[in-house]
């Protein structure tokens, strides 16, 4: 259910794109999200974990599912687990549609009933986006860590290689369009911290697999704007 009156100013739907959202998997349908549910209150994991809905977005003309991504708005959290609005990832790329990923995470979370004010966790699931990945493997390197062993790093904003680093990257970019543009319907959310998880190379996998999660924060929450933690990256081993 939408809720249309959150947003202050006029803001495109996928319908206004000939788009059409669909439902994949059905609220009860139990998902794996122990990647981001981790970072939750455990109070709210136990009472809500069953919350999860999936979603596609597919072309009107019956061809292809563009996105596909998975909602609680009970844990207040957003996944996207994949997106293909361009033919390519290079930029100029034809696109498969006009609508900006930004307007449609957007337009989704109000449609199932989110509230942007109290929006505060993004994730990305099994990450295939060549330049993300490139972005998580780098953010390993800077933190010393070895993105091919399973674990984590966290960056928060007072580090250096945020802005000029973590943020550079058109999916970043593309959260930092979500509080910029809808600044006021977001309650003037900022990003808290950024976390890479890498699942580690093992038998059946040559390669790692890569999630990460974005948590967000509002004036009165603690930290915001000022006295966040020093040290601008921790890593976890696990």
């Amino acid at each position: 259910m939408s809720n249309p009156s959150q947003v202050t100013a006029p803001r495109p739907t996928v319908s206004d794109y000939g788009l059409v959202r669909r439902l994949l998997r059905p609220p009860h349908s139990r998902l794996d999200m122990g990647f981001i549910e981790q970072y939750m209150k455990r109070a709210d994991i136990e009472k809500y974990r069953v919350s999860w809905v999936e979603y596609g977005i597919d072309t009107g003309d019956g061809g292809f599912t563009l996105a596909s991504y998975s909602i609680s708005t009970s844990l207040k959290a957003y996944v996207t687990e994949y997106v293909y609005l361009t033919l390519t990832d290079q930029a100029g790329s034809r696109r498969y549609t006009p609508m900006r990923f930004p307007d449609m995470m957007v337009d989704n979370y109000l449609a199932a009933g989110g509230d942007l004010k109290t929006w505060q966790y993004i994730g990305a699931r099994n990450i295939v986006n060549d330049a993300v990945r490139a972005l998580i493997q780098e953010g390993f390197q800077l933190a010393g860590s070895d993105f091919n062993r399973a674990g984590t790093v966290e960056f928060l904003p007072e580090n250096p290689v945020f802005e000029t680093t973590i943020m550079a990257n058109p999916f970043m970019q593309g959260i930092r369009r979500i509080l910029r543009e809808y600044e006021q319907d977001m309650g003037k959310a900022k990003i808290k911290r950024v976390i890479f998880i890498s699942l580690g190379r093992s038998g059946t996998h040559d390669i790692p697999d890569f999630h990460a999660v974005i948590e967000l924060y509002r004036p009165g929450d603690e930290g915001y704007p000022q006295g966040q933690a020093t040290e601008g990256v921790q890593t976890q081993r696990r």
